[in-house]
């Protein structure tokens, strides 16, 4: 079975959403609060290696961050099956 199979059943035209994130990083709900435009992150070198892709809330895949032709980019390592 395709990861993608069953995403979008209902209504064909109609893409869902994509997003990569990291995983692994942790602050406290008062750290949270204090976030502005501007501020770096710090991410543990391993989290920052693996992206979590999901379609819509579903995670459907692994990827690594990169670029490609100057814009960013993420490469599909593996396929979520679950």
């Amino acid at each position: 079975m395709s990861p993608l199979s069953g995403i979008n059943a209902y209504n064909p035209g109609l893409m869902p959403r994509l997003t990569a994130e990291w995983q692994g990083l942790k602050m406290s709900a008062g750290d949270v609060t204090r976030l502005k435009p501007g501020d770096l992150l710090s991410l543990d070198p391993a989290c920052a290696a693996q992206v979590l892709v999901r379609l819509g809330n579903i995670p459907k895949f692994f990827g690594r961050p990169g670029t490609s032709d100057a814009k960013w980019a993420v490469q599909l390592t593996a396929a979520i099956t679950k």
